[in-house]
C-alpha cells in the first residue's frame, strides 16, 4: 500500500465545508484517478490542522497520478480548491509506503 499524506492547516469557519466537499468531490474525484480509498482527519492538538490520506496499491506509480490530475482541467481546479476555496495554508505533502 502507498499512501499519499497532506497536512495543511485549514481556518476553523471553513472546516465543516470542506469536509463536506471531502465526501462530495474530492473522495470521488481521487477515486477516478486511482485511489482506493481516501480519509481526513482532525488533529486533536492544533487548531486547524487537517490531515487527508490516500490510498493506492503498492505498484501504484503516485508521480503518474499527479501528472494525469494535472493534465485534467477539471482536476486541476479541484485540487486548486484547497487553496483557493478553503485558505488551506501550511500544506505539506509526503508519499509513504507500507512496510
Amino acid at each position: 500500500m502507498r499512501v499519499v499524506q497532506w497536512t495543511m492547516t485549514i481556518p476553523a469557519e471553513l472546516q465543516q465545508d470542506f469536509v463536506e466537499y471531502f465526501h462530495s468531490t474530492l473522495s470521488p474525484t481521487w477515486a477516478k484517478f486511482g485511489s482506493v480509498d481516501h480519509k481526513i482527519l482532525r488533529s486533536e492538538e492544533e487548531t486547524g490542522k487537517t490531515i487527508e490520506l490516500l490510498f493506492f496499491p503498492a505498484d501504484y506509480d503516485v508521480a503518474d497520478f499527479f501528472e494525469r490530475v494535472k493534465s485534467n482541467k477539471e482536476a486541476l481546479e479541484i485540487s486548486k480548491s484547497y487553496e483557493t476555496r478553503f485558505k488551506a495554508t501550511n500544506i505539506k505533502r509526503e508519499i509513504l509506503e507500507q512496510l
